[in-house]
């Protein structure tokens, strides 16, 4: 009890929009992510043959890839990313109305889309571009820190300029702290 309320354990919890599970998984958001995804290439799907390919392009952006983006690195450090790829590539093969074979990397480029794993990549290089401005709130600058490398050259012997570049203070596997730098 808190407050003369009960509380109850619970497997996962909704905060602001993102499923957060007990051991941090990301498999109910990522269900959850899905579900609406294919639900909005099911849209798209069926404005294909009435909408020409630039409004298409538009509902993309607006139905399916601001789904896509919110929160990503905060699901994409740890889990599996294929499944909600698949669904990206069918959408981007409906919008072009292209075979169900046909690579999709052509598809990319031509329509001027990123693929899921360029625009979390996109999302990591913004936060730290935001905090080499230093634009992050308090909280998160403490995350990266700015050192300089000095190096020897080897095929001239000759020391390298001290270039800067981030490095992390914690590593993880896929965070933005490891994957960003």
């Amino acid at each position: 009890k808190f407050a003369g309320t009960n509380l109850f354990l619970s497997s996962k919890v909704n905060y602001l929009g993102v499923l957060i599970d007990s051991s941090l998984t990301w498999r109910p958001h990522i269900n959850e992510l899905a579900k609406k995804l294919s639900r909005s290439a099911a849209i798209i799907a069926k404005l294909q043959h009435f909408v020409p390919l630039k409004a298409l392009k538009g509902i993309y952006f607006s139905l399916f890839q601001s789904y896509l983006a919110y929160g990503c690195l905060v699901y994409a450090s740890k889990c599996d990313l294929r499944r909600l790829y698949l669904i990206q590539k069918r959408v981007i093969r409906v919008i072009t109305s292209s075979d169900y074979y046909e690579r999709t990397s052509p598809l990319f480029a031509r329509l001027k889309i990123l693929k899921l794993e360029d625009l979390i990549q996109l999302h990591r290089y913004l936060i730290l571009y935001d905090w080499n401005k230093g634009d992050l709130p308090l909280s998160l600058q403490h995350v990266f820190s700015l050192r300089t490398q000095n190096r020897t050259m080897r095929s001239t012997g000759h020391k390298a300029l001290h270039t800067p570049y981030v490095r992390t203070v914690k590593y993880g596997d896929k965070s933005p702290r490891h994957s960003g730098p």
